[in-house]
């Protein structure tokens, strides 16, 4: 079997790894010529990727014959509550490093919806699985003031969870379990793993550097070593040493033994025995709200297997394979666990049933038309930002984007062809769980184009805008919507940015009119402006809309197509330019909020005043974008591809 390879090359090259032990000893300089210049890789100088983190309960636990040690549970981040009672708890249960450091990049997504804690284990803490489950059950029983919990696990903290939840099913809301540890025993992992902790201790040392590419994609540690999980890979021999000698101190040999023996092994037989055993007419009440996801490339255990195992005995789960992930799954870009926590209901379960529904639209391709989209997405790798609402910082990511619950009015500048908004509402989607409504032009919504037999827009458009909930642009419509208190997306330019003439990069054709500020300030709406980069440059223009106009026989069939067309911005004519496309890399960049609350939508100075507000954002936006593509060393198609390709992972940008 393939884990059985796996395993196998795992111990052959842990044999070899004796060389790289030896070298340094038997000749230092000659090792760090080798080595060429290279920093050190150095944990106490890198923040930590957890966001704040606050110790709880610390539990004092000891066994016959074994050191009393601690482990603790810390809070990462804390989500408000609401009139129907705190926020649910997510409580992380991590793998067999016990560190707890693992899943940083799920957590800011979830900290909206959830607070956050992880359970901690020192390197020496000697708890037995029995303990630990019933330290977990502890303090499950002693918050305050009780709450609903989510149980996150990801292999042997999935078994951990299951026992919890076995043992106390009335503690437990719901449980997320990333490839469970349940395969463990009888598994080839189980007859190699015992054998680690039995290396020498210098080639134990040496040895995370050789079996962490079976793990998951390059950096996935990171996180165990303090690093950010974009951080450039260590490449230098000296490097890739020290962070394998990280890795071997965040797990001694003697701890990796006793949790293989007394936290895995001696778990996995006791959960499976639980759920062998149970009375065939027992139901848990998190059995339907319990997730299972598995990597399909998970080199250690069978984990697609195990969790089609699992969704047979726990009746109402639901079950996601991820395509290319393995076994650290957690610190997999490919995963998205809000994404999935919603569209398996788990997290909208969680939520009090005043809250607003979490929309269910999958951003997964569902069309051709949609597979094309991902593959224009792919070429155009984009990295968005948002400012920090204290000092007006860029911040990677949408972190610093604030809470859409109430109306809110995106409005930034569109570019040619229109693909910032596919793009804007699926990172929305996945990274803040808003399915934002795009107010767009009517005709891209019909099922037969204006301008057949040219196929423009593309087959399959209208059905995508219909699915991800797109409504033709109007004043009344964006009323209509504000006031069922959504989140739109508008680009006042329209089809005039969309189809911009020859030199006109990034400028925007706004109306005159603030026509968008009165109808928000009716509503006290939230204003967010936003600015886009890359995609004027994405084609090298040979006619544009006025030259096609122009051109004998040409003109004379566009003018005929579009001659009943709606307009909304002067000379916003529905002809598609003629070019060549050069795709580049987009940049978006969300500004800070501009509150409506204070403004009449009847006093025209006001209204104008914040409507300039507006597109002075937007333009400076793009500036500042202008200046992080000048420093992003992938800016360009190759070196990008080529990164991205090597690591599975979005190439990284920097902010300003």
């Amino acid at each position: 079997p393939r884990e059985a390879a796996a395993l196998l090359v795992m111990t052959l090259g842990l044999l070899a790894g004796l060389s790289l032990v030896l070298l340094p000893s038997l000749a230092p300089p000659l090792w760090l010529h080798w080595a060429g210049p290279g920093r050190r890789v150095d944990a106490s100088s890198r923040k930590s990727h957890v966001l704040a983190t606050r110790t709880r309960r610390t539990v004092p636990l000891a066994r016959e014959g074994a050191v009393p040690q601690t482990f603790c549970f810390r809070r990462l981040s804390s989500a408000p509550g609401g009139p129907d009672g705190p926020a649910p708890l997510l409580l992380y249960l991590p793998g067999i490093d016990g560190s707890g450091l693992s899943g940083g990049t799920q957590w800011g997504r979830l900290s909206s919806e959830l607070t956050i804690e992880v359970l901690s284990l020192t390197p020496g803490d000697r708890s037995t699985f029995d303990q630990l489950v019933v330290g977990i059950c502890g303090h499950i029983a002693g918050l305050e003031p009780p709450r609903r919990v989510l149980l996150c696990g990801e292999s042997t903290g999935a078994v951990l969870a299951l026992g919890a939840a076995l043992a106390e099913p009335g503690l437990v809301s719901a449980l997320c379990l990333v490839n469970p540890g349940t395969a463990y025993d009888g598994s080839p992992l189980s007859v190699v793993a015992p054998l680690l902790p039995r290396l020498p201790p210098q080639l134990y040392s040496v040895g995370p550097s050789l079996v962490t590419p079976l793990l998951g994609k390059p950096g996935w540690f990171n996180p165990l070593i303090r690093l950010p999980a974009d951080e450039k890979l260590p490449t230098g021999a000296a490097q890739v040493l020290e962070a394998s000698r990280q890795l071997a101190d965040l797990l001694p040999p003697e701890a990796l033994a006793w949790r293989l023996r007394e936290q895995l092994g001696a778990g996995a037989v006791q959960v499976n025995g639980w759920l062998r055993d149970r009375s065939g007419g027992v139901r848990f009440p998190w059995e339907s709200s319990t997730l299972l996801i598995a990597g399909d490339q998970d080199l250690l255990l069978p984990s697609s297997r195990e969790t089609a195992r699992l969704v047979s005995l726990l009746r109402g789960a639901k079950r996601r394979v991820l395509a290319g992930v393995g076994h650290a799954a957690l610190d997999d870009p490919a995963l998205n666990l809000r994404l999935e926590l919603t569209l398996s209901g788990v997290l909208g379960r969680l939520r009090p049933a005043s809250a607003r529904p979490l929309p269910t639209v999958d951003p997964a391709p569902a069309s051709l038309f949609e597979e094309w989209l991902q593959g224009m997405k792919r070429l155009f790798s984009p990295v968005f930002f948002s400012l920090d609402g204290s000092d007006g910082a860029m911040v990677p990511g949408l972190d610093a984007l604030p809470s859409l619950d109430g109306p809110t009015l995106l409005v930034g500048n569109h570019q040619l062809f229109g693909f910032d908004g596919p793009l804007i509402i699926e990172e929305l989607l996945r990274e803040k769980g808003v399915l934002a409504s795009p107010l767009v032009f009517p005709p891209l919504l019909e099922a037969t184009s204006p301008l057949a037999p040219l196929p423009y827009p593309l087959p399959g458009t209208a059905a995508t805008f219909a699915r991800f909930n797109a409504t033709p642009v109007s004043g009344r419509n964006l009323f209509s919507l504000l006031k069922r208190g959504q989140t739109v997306l508008l680009f006042p330019g329209g089809a005039r940015e969309v189809f911009k003439r020859k030199g006109e990069d990034y400028t925007l054709f706004w109306p005159e009119e603030p026509d968008l500020v009165r109808v928000a300030a009716r509503l006290n709406a939230t204003l967010i402006p936003f600015s886009g980069l890359g995609g004027d440059e994405s084609m090298a223009i040979l006619m544009d809309s006025q030259e096609l106009l122009d051109a004998p026989a040409a003109g004379d069939f566009f003018r005929s197509r579009i001659a009943g067309l709606p307009s909304f911005v002067d000379g916003d004519v529905f002809v598609p330019p003629v070019g060549l496309i050069t795709p580049q890399r987009h940049y978006f960049l969300f500004g800070q909020p501009i509150s409506t609350r204070d403004i009449d939508p009847a006093d025209r100075r006001a209204c104008e005043e914040a409507y300039g507000r507006l597109r002075a954002a937007v333009r400076g936006g793009v500036g500042r974008l202008q200046r992080v593509r000048d420093r992003d060393p992938y800016r360009d198609l190759l070196p990008r591809t080529a990164y991205e390709a090597a690591t599975g992972a979005p190439a990284p940008a920097p902010a300003e």
